[in-house]
């Protein structure tokens, strides 16, 4: 939550982008911290797809990539949506 909503309603200033601007001049390390916190997290959601992969091969093989590949598609979106 602190990178999604905390760091833009602190930085981002509706229909004024100078505002907005000077804002992310000024708040350059908490900008920073929110980009590290939403890579953390990525990184944390593929190795526990990873791990969930692993504890459920035994059960159905394929289920498990279907869900493996499915959660890395939830990545691959979010890092799409973070470099727009």
């Amino acid at each position: 939550m602190f990178a999604i909503a905390y760091v833009p309603s602190v930085i981002v200033i509706e229909a004024d982008a100078t505002a907005t601007a000077a804002n992310l001049m000024a708040n350059r390390t908490l900008f920073g911290i929110g980009v590290f916190a939403d890579v953390l997290v990525m990184l944390t959601e593929i190795v526990l797809s990873v791990m969930l992969f692993i504890i459920f091969m035994p059960v159905s093989r394929t289920l498990s990539l279907i869900a493996l590949g499915s959660r890395l598609a939830i990545v691959v979106h979010f890092f799409g949506l973070a470099a727009e």
